[in-house]
């Protein structure tokens, strides 16, 4: 399968077309029955721009044709959502900063993205911790809602572009 790249949107139409329909060898015979592929990307766009999206990647996720429960479905697709989460939550502290130089903001920002992404995965170990990686289904229902929740509250951060403000 070719890799699609999907980007986070509140109106996706995320679904099981989106995992190759065979259960890599080596997990045939494990305890995992999904693994969803993600990353918080980080580009620039000229001296005043950056943009951050949270990214699906087909070509490593998957799931076992067997195990392809709503329960499951709904456990991975919050993982996707926590990577928008982190991502709206690394564009405010983008948009919240002053910085004297563009060179100074792409290093300051290069760093954050790094801390981001390992704050967020461990914030995804967390979550498949208390869910039981979804066999907890209330607290997947308390997850969800959590989710949601935040990502509505940084509804002001759902642009990707970000404005870099260069003090003169």
């Amino acid at each position: 399968m070719q890799d699609t790249v999907l980007v986070w949107d509140e109106n996706m139409n995320f679904s099981w077309s989106y995992y190759p329909d065979k259960c890599p060898e080596d997990k045939k015979h494990s305890f995992s029955v999904a693994s969803t592929c993600y990353d918080l990307s980080l580009e620039f766009i000229g001296e005043h721009t950056a943009v951050v999206e949270a990214h699906f990647h087909s070509d490593c996720s998957w799931a076992h044709p067997e195990f392809r429960t709503t329960d499951i479905f709904f456990h991975e697709k919050l993982h996707f959502d926590i990577v928008e989460l982190f991502a709206r939550k690394f564009r405010k502290k983008i948009s919240e900063q002053r910085f004297s130089s563009f060179n100074e903001a792409k290093t300051k920002i290069t760093r954050w993205h790094k801390l981001f992404e390992k704050e967020m995965d461990k914030f995804q170990d967390l979550y498949d911790h208390q869910t039981d990686n979804s066999m907890n289904t209330t607290a997947q229902k308390i997850w969800e809602a959590k989710i949601s929740d935040e990502i509505k509250q940084l509804n002001m951060y759902k642009s990707k572009h970000i404005k870099i403000k260069i003090s003169a």
